[in-house]
């Protein structure tokens, strides 16, 4: 957990650091009633871990962002302001960094503001006030907004199944194949690759 707003550069290294920075410890599922996705990241050269449908859209679309260097899916509890001035703990969904150097906080917004969720609203607003006090930004992605992009996902998530494996090739056909298809300068289709990766498989 981050225990204290850092002012100094010094200390805004550390807080960058602790931001990016996984835990250490051996694998612990920390949310048991929600469903876990473990994929390869190669932007993290590691299996990552993504708990619910939400937060795994989100990681295909920062694994696929060509702006993002790195990301932490695991980044520390943040104390922030929530409801009535009382301190809240927020778990942000990732923390990215940018090729401009910029560091992102990411957190996911499952439900509206109605009243049976007005804590969680306020959590988000006080984590948007510790972002911009530690000269952080944050994106809030809304569960309405990753809807909207279904077929980008299912698109991007096919790719992933290949661009995403930790350097296997089933058969050494299959890179003369694709080879062959760029060399043409064909506009094939992942399904069009995808069978001949199983053909020659």
């Amino acid at each position: 957990m981050i225990r204290s707003n850092l002012n100094s550069a010094q200390s805004n290294r550390k807080l960058l650091d602790e931001l990016m920075t996984p835990p250490a410890e051996s694998y612990t599922r920390e949310h048991t009633s929600s469903f876990l996705y473990a994929p390869f990241s190669k932007k993290c050269h590691r299996r990552i871990q993504c708990y619910g449908h939400a937060t795994y859209n989100v990681w295909v679309l920062l694994e696929t962002d060509p702006n993002i260097i790195s990301f932490n899916e695991r980044p520390p509890i943040i104390p922030v302001v929530g409801k009535d001035n009382r301190v809240v703990n927020f778990s942000a969904a990732f923390v990215a960094k940018y090729t401009d150097q910029s560091i992102v906080v990411h957190a996911i917004k499952l439900q509206n503001c109605e009243p049976e969720f007005e804590d969680t609203c306020h959590t988000l607003v006080g984590a948007a006030l510790w972002a911009t006090q530690n000269e952080l930004n944050i994106r809030v992605w809304r569960v309405e907004e990753l809807n909207e992009k279904t077929v980008e996902l299912e698109n991007l998530k096919r790719l992933l199944r290949y661009v995403s494996m930790p350097a296997y090739v089933r058969h050494k056909g299959t890179i003369a194949n694709i080879r062959t298809v760029l060399e043409r300068g064909r506009k094939e289709t992942v399904c069009g690759l995808s069978r001949c990766q199983w053909t020659q498989g």
